[in-house]
């Protein structure tokens, strides 16, 4: 699935959509911080992926990039990685060359879930929304900081 939602007054300093790629267990599960984006008027292309293999595809740019660019920022659902991706996720992360892809975890809150996390190379980690109220507010400030005020790094 892949969404597009623009936003008209926005201060980042590229002149692109920001392509967001968001591996999640299923559709439904993603439907509500895509529904939260569009509602916030991001600028933001969101594709989402229910494939973990896909998700490694595209951090490490082994992908179509004229069908599928390589995302700008990266959200995962831990469970998307459970058990055994896990680590080739940290593989995929700890490569130089896709280090400068920001990802984004999402999980229950457990300590270990947090500190592996880390580990394996997230630049944040965000206890997973529950409620849609709460997934609306984590995607307007997601929105808020990764697409309008952090200064996302050039495309290769």
């Amino acid at each position: 699935m892949t969404r597009s939602f623009s936003n008209r007054d926005r201060s980042q300093s590229r002149d692109e959509r920001v392509d967001v790629l968001f591996g999640a267990p299923d559709d439904d599960y993603a439907r509500p911080f895509t529904d939260a984006l569009e509602a916030a008027d991001t600028s933001a292309r969101v594709t989402v992926s229910n494939d973990s293999e896909a998700v490694l595809e595209a951090i490490a740019g082994d992908i179509d990039a004229n069908e599928h660019p390589r995302p700008d920022v990266v959200v995962v659902d831990l469970e998307l990685f459970r058990p055994d991706s896990l680590e080739r996720l940290a593989e995929c992360r700890a490569r130089p060359e896709n280090r400068h892809v920001p990802l984004l975890v999402i999980a229950d809150g457990d300590e270990t879930d947090v500190a592996r996390s880390y580990e394996f190379g997230a630049n944040a980690y965000v206890e997973k929304p529950e409620e849609p109220a709460e997934f609306a507010s984590f995607a307007r400030s997601f929105g808020d900081f990764w697409l309008s005020t952090v200064q996302l790094p050039t495309r290769d």
